[in-house]
């Protein structure tokens, strides 16, 4: 058994949300810097891309693996009203990465489907 705070376990996460935001503004300063290229602009639009894709999985990942974590602390006998407050509020922070994910989700189909018609022929 691992021994943990309920804190620890927030503030990673609180980090990996971060760095999926991070990893996401990445791949928009690729996307906006390929139209500078004339010679390898597709191949930085594609890196942009990995990393939107990367972002997503780790997004989800990092979602679920917190939820997983809410789930296992709310079947504990002994919690206060306080705890349980708390672990309503964090399960608004797992929510909230999972809108993050279906955005970039939406927002990648997008500028995929206006490459595949304009850039990518």
């Amino acid at each position: 058994m691992l021994l943990h705070s309920s804190i620890t376990v927030v503030n990673g996460f609180t980090s990996m949300f971060r760095n999926m935001l991070l990893i996401s503004s990445i791949g928009f300063a690729a996307m906006g810097f390929s139209n500078s290229f004339k010679e390898h602009k597709y191949s930085i639009r594609i890196l942009a891309y990995l990393f939107f894709i990367y972002s997503i999985v780790y997004g989800f990942l990092a979602a679920k693996n917190f939820n997983d974590y809410l789930n296992s602390i709310k079947n504990r006998d002994k919690l206060s009203d306080e705890d349980k407050l708390l672990i309503n509020h964090w399960n608004r922070y797992d929510d909230l990465a999972y809108i993050y994910c279906g955005m970039l989700i939406i927002f990648v189909i997008i500028l995929l489907k206006y490459d595949i018609q304009h850039n990518f022929k």
